[in-house]
């Protein structure tokens, strides 16, 4: 047990006790080193079973650490103190599913309303079937209303993972885990192998708690039907819901059954079956009319019994998806390294989806450079190849044109921009070619598409400029060249300026730098070649107007940035009264 105040690990302070169960105790700590709040569950030395959950536990830490699921809390470390053992998780808001029914019975004399109970039990499945069906897949083994928290948002969680077990190895440790009476399959309380059926028992008598109020430990192996538990339900609930129970009551005798053989064979199948449950086979059909409503209701029923068929791939694909979202968002909130850790997770897990990519880059350009430490670790991300996958990442990026197109052009203008001195305009322009030789017809780029033409224009420019430059810390091999300074560079030049500014304001700012050294150092080049001096000005003026309404957000080197620009516009403007004079565009 542990003392409030007590500091653990030299960063985790106990602030209070949040409750207790049958493994343990869980405590609300705050990390000093981030200021974020974690539960930390307690295992102690004197438990009868804690020789076997030490074991279990640390034989898992490596596998537990690294799942991720909108319904699994973050765990972010399991380790040995004083004579216990410690999980450490993301501190979940919310309310247990067991005090959600106990209020509700206590108030009302009802159990929770089917619906909500669908839609968790729904949320359930998806969330087991992932832990099922991971590289390193675990059995829960402790599944029941205590153990399930509903969020604000309506949302669940699986918490205390004292119990869980490796799958399909065989070893020892497989054949027994803790479980609580009532809700625990028969095999964990004897020498069978665990395995997806010993969750799916747990479920069914979870179901049946929450759907009559009746608690299974009365009853052991027993799940009398819903409406002889709960008989007062018949007065309260619709035809329609009737129905629905019936369908559950179903549902929970398979899941209960005795032999683990007569059981679901996945969470997958049970996921299909609430889902018709829930009423989105029913809406589609609704939606169907017609000729075109018969084909899209078969369409419909072929891909319902190919999922069925293929043992839960529909909800597999969704739960991929709902990881890949998962890995982003937990990337926000972690520090460097973990921001490369889940970026790399996500692509892996869908290498067609730009976000990653962009989360990356993003990451990388923070301090405003694009160094070639950074330019490395985009390159690894980017030619990483998935297990069992023989294209790299870029490949599979690149067959989703939308994407592409925009991780080309952020990546162009990173390479070209913000590299610094040692950076390269001809690295540049391969990404920024992509974006140039793009049907802008063809594609749809969201919340970017008003911009698509302004992007291709500028990439062209950008493309034809890096031509002057090479990979080294010269400046401009042909300086002096006519054709840098001439009609066509300068035309280029003012599509530059054309329109939308760029969401970074310090790649907006790099560009007017470039734009004013240019005019700076090639005043007598652009007379030479006929431009009006008036044009330069312009130019200049329409620089000023920009920079003073860039944000600085508190950033010093945009404000030393935009002072530099400011210095050379001035310079500029001096050279230009120098070489044009009061001629008003002719030599002197």
């Amino acid at each position: 047990m542990l003392e409030i105040g007590t500091v653990v690990n030299g960063r985790y302070r106990v602030l209070r006790e949040l409750g207790s169960g049958g493994t343990g105790i869980v405590y609300l700590a705050l990390d000093e080193q981030t200021n974020r709040t974690w539960a930390i569950k307690v295992i102690d030395h004197e438990n009868g079973d804690f020789a076997m959950v030490r074991r279990s536990l640390m034989s898992k830490a490596s596998v537990l650490k690294k799942f991720l699921h909108p319904y699994l809390p973050v765990i972010t470390e399991i380790m040995e103190y004083r004579n216990s053992m410690m999980i450490i998780m993301e501190y979940v808001e919310g309310r247990s599913l067991k005090e959600m029914l106990t209020d509700s019975m206590k108030n009302d004399g009802l159990p929770l309303p089917v619906e909500d109970v669908i839609i968790w039990a729904h949320q359930i499945c998806e969330v087991l079937y992932y832990l099922h069906t991971a590289e390193n897949p675990v059995i829960y083994g402790d599944l029941k209303p205590g153990n399930v928290m509903v969020r604000p948002n309506g949302n669940i969680v699986l918490i205390d993972f004292g119990t869980v077990q490796l799958s399909g190895r065989g070893d020892e440790n497989d054949m027994y885990c803790l479980g609580t009476p009532g809700y625990a399959a028969p095999e964990q309380y004897g020498s069978r192998q665990l395995g997806p059926w010993t969750d799916i028992y747990s479920f069914g008598a979870t179901l049946h708690c929450l759907l009559t109020g009746h608690d299974p430990v009365q009853t052991p192996f027993c799940f009398p039907d819903i409406l002889e538990c709960c008989p007062q339900l018949e007065e309260e609930i619709s035809v329609r819901q009737r129905k629905k129970l019936v369908e559950l009551g179903r549902i929970i005798e398979r899941c209960t059954r005795y032999s683990a053989a007569e059981r679901y064979h996945s969470f997958g199948e049970l996921a299909d079956e609430l889902a018709v449950l829930r009423g989105t086979t029913e809406k589609s059909v609704k939606k169907a009319g017609g000729r075109k409503g018969l084909l899209k209701l078969c369409l419909c029923a072929v891909f319902v019994c190919g999922a069925l068929a293929a043992g839960g791939a529909f909800i597999g694909k969704k739960i991929k998806n709902m990881e890949y979202t998962a890995c982003i968002e937990q990337a926000k909130t972690s520090d460097y390294e973990g921001k490369i850790f889940f970026l790399r997770r996500a692509a892996a897990l869908n290498p067609y989806c730009e976000t990653a990519y962009m989360e990356l880059l993003d990451m990388l350009l923070e301090d405003g450079c694009f160094s070639d430490i950074d330019e490395k670790l985009m390159t690894e991300l980017l030619y990483a190849r998935g297990k069992g996958r023989d294209e790299d990442n870029k490949t599979c990026l690149s067959e989703n044109s939308d994407g592409y197109l925009i991780f080309s052009y952020k990546m162009g203008l990173a390479c070209y921009y913000l590299t610094g001195e040692s950076g390269s305009r001809i690295r540049a322009a391969g990404w920024l070619k992509t974006v140039a030789a793009m049907d802008m017809d063809q594609i749809d780029l969201g919340i970017y598409d008003n911009q698509k033409r302004i992007w291709k224009d500028r990439a062209d420019v950008l493309v034809r400029f890096s031509r002057f430059y090479n990979d080294s810390l010269k400046r401009p091999e042909c300086g002096e060249d006519p054709l840098l300074y001439g009609q066509d560079y300068w035309e280029d030049i003012k599509i530059l300026l054309t329109d939308a500014m760029e969401e970074r304001e310090d790649i907006e700012l790099r560009m007017y730098q470039e734009i004013v050294m240019r005019i700076l150092e090639g005043t007598s080049g652009f007379q030479d070649a006929g431009i009006d001096n008036k044009e330069l000005e312009d130019v200049l003026d329409i620089i000023t107007d920009r920079i003073a309404v860039i944000p600085q957000n508190g950033q010093e080197r945009l404000e030393e940035l935009k002072t530099q620009i400011e210095k050379s516009i001035e310079k500029a403007k001096k050279g230009i009264n120098m070489f044009y004079g009061e001629s008003g565009g002719k030599a002197l």
